[in-house]
């Protein structure tokens, strides 16, 4: 969390100081991308850490209400390899709502926050259940152009995933990496 809390201040404190006169996002403006990562993340199985690995993949759409602010919705789909006699997959629907700083052309540095509502099987001592599970949290990340409509995004994450077994906790920082295209 506090890699995360250090990010928001590095984004957001030149954003703040510099005006820029374009912008890359208009209201009404779309934004359709997909993002993935393969991160280690800490799970606690009975009062024990591990760091585990931890696959994430989303399709997202995104739409600006205002200039430089946009809401949207994400396919989310994650897996928890087995470990302390746990394994985990989950597919979801997320919804957030981001703020886009206008820095320079070359460089969009933006914050945001997340919530979602999961179905998730998991496997835990020996018995199989499907829960749905809700998650919510932060983001931070920067979009690079690479033409007028399409970005090389990287984003840290930060989601704390309300897990339906008992004695399980999951708290996961992930940085992904995608691509967004303006339509």
């Amino acid at each position: 969390m506090k890699v995360f809390i250090v990010m928001v201040f590095c984004l957001l404190l030149p954003a703040m100081s510099i005006a820029a006169e374009q912008q890359y996002y208009q209201k009404g403006d779309w934004e359709v991308g997909f993002a993935g990562s393969y991160n280690y993340v800490n799970v606690e199985v009975d009062d024990e850490d591990e760091e585990i690995d931890f696959f994430y993949a989303d399709l997202n759409a995104s739409y600006f209400i205002i200039n430089n602010l946009s809401i949207g919705v994400s396919t989310v789909w994650f897996y928890l390899p087995e470990i302390e006699d746990f394994e985990a997959y989950a597919i979801g629907l997320e919804g957030n709502i981001r703020y886009h700083f206008q820095v320079n052309e070359h460089f969009i540095p933006y914050l945001g926050g997340h919530a979602g509502f999961y179905y998730a099987e998991g496997d835990y001592d020996g018995d199989t259940e499907s829960e749905s599970l809700n998650t919510y949290g932060l983001h931070a990340g920067f979009k690079v152009p690479i033409n007028d409509n399409v970005f090389f995004d990287t984003q840290l994450k930060w989601t704390e995933y309300d897990l339906p077994w008992d004695g399980v906790e999951l708290s996961a920082t992930q940085v992904l990496v995608g691509l967004k295209i303006k339509l």
